[in-house]
């Protein structure tokens, strides 16, 4: 049984565990932000097969960033400036202008400019961008905005091959959108898959 010096101490208990919680929340987020920037920080020096590891760990950071990134990686707008050793992205992957307009990878606002001779690419290759343009579209289909993956999925019936094939038959069983069901079912019919996945989910 509950005495009444526990009763009178328990709104005390209560607030502490409350602070507790939210100070927490904050730390969390700190954490995947220094996670998310170390790796970034690794790209330029790794080789290739390394940046293929890269992506993976960036992705598992669980910061809201990495979608971005790896798109602009992936269009060569992904670049490390030379003053700082920071990584930038880039608004236009047209290195034949004076200057690049920059956005600033972990809040993906706005970091100023820099001449084009002040920053270099991050170099991929053809497996690399394999692996990015898989990556990039697996994080795209799981957005909850459904207006986010019927533009993901539109974007890979554009250039499908195996690997995006079986990304829409692992997608098609979880989608509960009907717009973005019946591109899906498009994509994969054009393959000439028959399975196109599971019963449409309820809604």
């Amino acid at each position: 049984m509950v005495g009444r010096r526990q009763l009178r101490l328990l709104p005390a208990v209560l607030c502490a565990l409350a602070l507790a919680l939210a100070a927490a929340v904050p730390a969390a987020a700190q954490s995947a932000e220094a996670t998310f920037m170390a790796a970034l920080g690794e790209l330029p020096d790794a080789g290739f097969a390394d940046k293929q590891a890269i992506v993976g760990r960036l992705i598992e950071t669980g910061h809201p960033s990495p979608g971005a990134v790896l798109t602009a990686m992936l269009e060569d707008r992904l670049y490390v400036r030379t003053s700082d050793r920071r990584i930038v992205i880039t608004t236009s992957a047209d290195d034949t202008q004076p200057s690049f307009s920059l956005l600033d990878p972990l809040t993906l606002k706005s970091a100023g400019s820099s001449p084009v001779a002040d920053v270099t690419k991050v170099g991929t290759n053809n497996q690399l961008r394999r692996v990015l343009r898989t990556t990039v579209a697996r994080f795209a289909l799981a957005n909850p905005d459904p207006a986010v993956r019927l533009a993901a999925v539109s974007d890979m019936l554009r250039s499908l091959d195996d690997a995006t094939v079986e990304l829409l038959r692992q997608r098609l069983p979880q989608e509960a959108e009907a717009g973005v069901r019946r591109e899906i079912e498009t994509g994969l019919a054009m393959m000439g898959v028959s399975e196109v996945g599971g019963a449409s989910p309820e809604i």
